[in-house]
């Protein structure tokens, strides 16, 4: 794994896709005999009318082990200690999540086993967003609560056919393209075998539906894609540390959209006087329904929000400020638009 030219880059991929698709297939099967579904109503955020099996999260974890153990899990552990580390706290998040779409855990208590999984993470794999370089502490407080946003935004963004799976793989192709930019062959492997995860799994889920990956996959998903873009963008093979400032704008533009959307339904529901952990349809894809938008139709169109964000943040490689200020600007008004389209949406009904 030492050269670039020799990593089996399309072996990961390809075995990542065919386990996952395959698994998924045999879940679609199965989880409805075990009654392990995801019934109408249960979750009030959700717009399935039918019954739906849970179990691609489950089908996307084996299909990545697998993957890994074909191409480097020996060599990973010796030389990428942190990659280990963070795949580890992912599987933790993932047995989290499979629990609680088995039985309800509650919102709160998920959320503080998701602060102690992410918090044990970020110590042991040595995690910081390395922007303040005088306080080291503040860079790894920073890094967890990053870490825990994302999981949970990703979270909140699976609400409907297609959706989490969808922006997700936006954001691993832009941190792929960053990986091997930066010639971090270990951490493009890994995303390379996620994309492979989230193609196998996407073939059932784009709408309608057949498969969700219920929290058992969303939850470890964002945590991965916000654990992995620190390490992609602050870290190099050769040891340095990313000290551009611009750096911190990668992962930020990656995530935008979800982390929007998890804005704006939490303070719909403080200015509703709602609990902010209850659940409601005042998610995007609720949103661009009440636009007029088909479902489809909306999956299209946050995907393609999402690519316009993204994108800018390959951009910054070894930019400027001024660089920066226009992604972040361009980035700023696409959201913008949206949320006035949204506003007038409302004030219309």
């Amino acid at each position: 794994m030492e050269k670039h030219s020799t990593m089996p880059f399309i072996t990961p991929f390809a075995v990542a896709l065919l386990i996952s698709m395959l698994l998924c297939g045999i879940m679609i099967w199965l989880a409805p005999r075990l009654r392990f579904t995801d019934q109408p109503g249960r979750e009030r955020h959700k717009q399935h009318t039918r019954s739906v099996p849970y179990g691609g999260g489950a089908a996307m974890a084996v299909a990545l082990l697998v993957a890994l153990l074909v191409v480097y899990i020996p060599d990973l552990i010796e030389q990428q200690r942190p990659i280990t580390i963070i795949l580890l706290g992912a599987a933790g998040l993932f047995a989290l999540g499979f629990i609680d779409d088995i039985r309800p855990l509650g919102a709160r208590w998920k959320l503080i086993i998701q602060g102690i999984i992410v918090a044990t993470t970020v110590g042991f794999a040595d995690l910081s967003l390395d922007i303040i370089h005088q306080w080291p502490w503040l860079s790894a407080f920073l890094a967890f609560w990053w870490c825990l946003l994302l999981a949970n935004a990703y979270n909140l963004m699976d609400h409907a056919d297609g959706l989490s799976g969808s922006i997700a793989f936006v954001s691993i192709t832009v941190l792929l393209a960053t990986a091997l930019l930066n010639q971090e062959w270990h951490l493009a492997v890994m995303w390379l075998s996620m994309l492979g995860c989230l193609g196998g799994f996407l073939i059932w889920n784009l709408p309608p539906a057949k498969i969700y990956m219920g929290d058992a996959g969303s939850l470890p998903l964002g945590f991965l894609i916000a654990a992995g873009s620190v390490h992609t963008v602050f870290w190099h093979s050769d040891g340095s540390i990313e000290t551009n400032p611009l750096a911190v704008l990668t992962p930020l533009l990656i995530a935008m959209l979800p982390i929007y959307d998890m804005g704006v339904v939490l303070i719909k529901r403080y200015r509703l006087g709602r609990p902010l952990m209850s659940g409601d349809r005042n998610h995007i894809s609720h949103r661009l329904s009440r636009l007029g938008l088909s479902m489809r139709s909306g999956l299209a169109t946050a995907v393609a929000l999402q690519v316009a964000l993204a994108a800018g943040a390959l951009l910054l490689r070894h930019q400027d400020t001024l660089t920066g200020v226009v992604v972040v600007a361009q980035a700023a008004c696409l959201l913008l638009i949206a949320a006035l389209l949204e506003a007038n949406r409302d004030r219309a009904i």
